[in-house]
């Protein structure tokens, strides 16, 4: 299932791009650029902020409407915020002459306490608590909301009072019937099966730059992405990271990031996230009675007819969308809905330029997109069942001067 395997090349990258304001946010929120992730308020101490056992308010300073909220779930809740309003740190946070998240001195932000008490409100009084309502149920990326339905648009999507019978859709497919088409489209089971580890190389069109990647599998579910920029020296060997702008890794059991001379283990959500992106042979996908909801919606993703399918990841606190061509069986998108309090957090791969290696269709063009920006992966090169030793995979040891 390579097309689904590269999504993880695609998470991974994406983590790359974001955690060079993420890592920052949380080690020198004093620092923090104004375009960077928002924050409500900055740590109080220098111990780690990401075990579960923090509150909001035992990590960070003024916390008042969050209160009682884990401690590593608040970046998540800032990212939903941004991206159900399409604004930045700055639209609530005072970032000039300096950087201070705790400040109550802008309105935004006083209004942002008023609209989290309301939509708790609602939740609780209407769906049991359930972030079922969110900031993006009315701003839909917009800093006001706006009531008026889009009358243009509506009226296009305006069933025909008598349809034709050319316009009648064939009975939908069931999920397991979906599942079959995809692995005979990709190459089939056997052939999946034979696989240990894959090697992708290529280049990647960022908001940073064009960075060179590399991204090392190895099944059951061990990666290494890495990222160098055009001119740096490649990656040295196993275990090495000369020359790369940005690395990230899992292990089996922990994952670590890794940007200039150090390399830090992820914690929390960033772990999570990190496991579910170290999957080699999404064993998930079989079909089975709970991982792979029965029913199959329909939806036109890029100009394809899809059958969509919902999933639930292991990984507590994810939730996934897939969508298969209806015509050739092939993933055209994948959609990971991370969980906040609020409401799920969007992380999108759609795929393009399947070409056949060895027997297996891989896509060659992927392109990632969330709340913060998006990034466009192009492979040049696959490898399948290359020799990667464990090691390649673990934190780089600490430089001793």
């Amino acid at each position: 299932m390579h097309n689904f395997r590269l999504w993880i090349l695609l998470a991974v990258s994406a983590a790359a791009i974001l955690a060079f304001s993420q890592s920052e946010s949380k080690a020198k929120p004093e620092s923090k650029p104004a375009d960077s992730t928002p924050s409500e308020a900055k740590p109080t101490s220098a111990e780690p902020k990401t075990a579960e056992s923090q509150t909001a308010e035992q990590m960070y300073k003024n916390i008042q409407s969050l209160k009682g909220t884990p401690g590593d779930q608040m970046l998540l809740t800032m990212q939903y915020f941004s991206a159900s309003l399409g604004v930045q740190c700055s639209y609530c946070h005072v970032t000039k002459p300096a950087w201070a998240p705790d400040s109550d001195d802008k309105e935004e932000k006083r209004t942002a306490r008023e609209m989290i008490a309301m939509t708790q409100s609602i939740n609780q009084a209407n769906f049991k608590g359930r972030p079922t309502i969110g900031c993006a149920t009315c701003h839909a990326g917009h800093n006001n909301p706006n009531p008026v339905p889009p009358v243009v648009e509506a009226a296009k999507q305006m069933p025909e009072a008598n349809p034709s019978p050319d316009a009648l859709r064939l009975p939908t497919p069931s999920a397991g019937q979906v599942l079959e088409s995809y692995y005979t489209a990709i190459g089939g089971k056997e052939a999946l099966a034979k696989l240990t580890t894959k090697v992708t190389k290529g280049s990647a069109t960022t908001p940073q730059g064009h960075p060179h990647f590399e991204l090392d599998q190895k099944s059951p579910n061990l990666y290494l992405v890495s990222f160098t920029v055009p001119g740096t020296v490649p990656n040295g060997g196993p275990g090495s990271a000369a020359g790369q702008a940005y690395a990230e890794a899992f292990n089996g059991s922990a994952a670590w990031r890794k940007r200039g001379e150090g390399a830090t283990e992820l914690e929390g959500p960033d772990l999570a996230l990190s496991r579910l992106q170290g999957r080699l042979f999404d064993p998930e996908l079989t079909p089975a009675a709970k991982a792979i909801n029965n029913r199959v919606g329909t939806e036109t993703i890029n100009g394809h007819d899809c059958y969509v399918l919902r999933e639930t990841p292991p990984e507590p606190g994810f939730a996934e969308r897939l969508y298969f061509d209806q015509k050739s069986g092939l993933l055209v998108r994948r959609i990971m809905l991370q969980r906040t309090q609020f409401g799920p957090l969007p992380i999108t791969w759609d795929y393009d330029d399947y070409r056949d290696v060895h027997g297996i269709k891989v896509p060659f063009k992927l392109t990632h997109t969330t709340w913060h920006d998006s990034i466009t992966f192009n492979a040049d090169s696959v490898e399948f069942n290359t020799p990667l030793e464990d090691t390649r995979f673990q934190k780089p040891a600490e430089k001793s001067n």
